[in-house]
């Protein structure tokens, strides 16, 4: 499968062997590529600046809504959380939640991770704290 990344290089999927003249095109400020077996950083921008970690936690937030639909057997499709004042106050980028709307868990999670909602993962995060609080009294 043949990806155009940017106008100087295409590459298929299972030739490419990234170097630091070949590589895909991205505009993030800061990266590490690190071998997983070995630990040895392979590629990187920037790593030892500090950053803030905002989208770490919006991937966290998705691994443990994962999680959780699984434990407590939750269709993600069906299954509508509200969307209260403090999730749709919330500041930063925003899916644009509005106070008071049923959303399913899958769509507040296209919304967590699409635009990198801060208000997705306040309401994600809100009413799976509250499943966990009563059920695990």
């Amino acid at each position: 499968m043949a990806s155009q990344l940017n106008d100087r290089m295409t590459f298929v999927d299972n030739e490419y062997t990234p170097s630091p003249d070949n590589h895909p095109y991205h505009s993030c400020k800061s990266y590490a590529i690190v071998d997983a077996q070995t630990g040895k950083v392979l590629f990187s921008k920037a790593a030892d600046e500090q950053r803030e970690m905002a989208s770490l936690t919006k991937m966290m937030t998705a691994l443990v809504t994962l999680q959780l639909s699984k434990e407590f057997d939750i269709d993600m499709k069906t299954t509508y959380f509200p969307v209260d004042k403090v999730a749709a106050n919330t500041i930063g980028t925003t899916a644009n939640l509005i106070e008071g709307q049923c959303v399913t868990v899958y769509d507040l999670l296209r919304g967590l991770m699409l635009p990198s909602g801060n208000d997705a993962a306040n309401c994600l995060a809100e009413n799976f704290g509250l499943r966990l609080a009563f059920t695990r009294r």
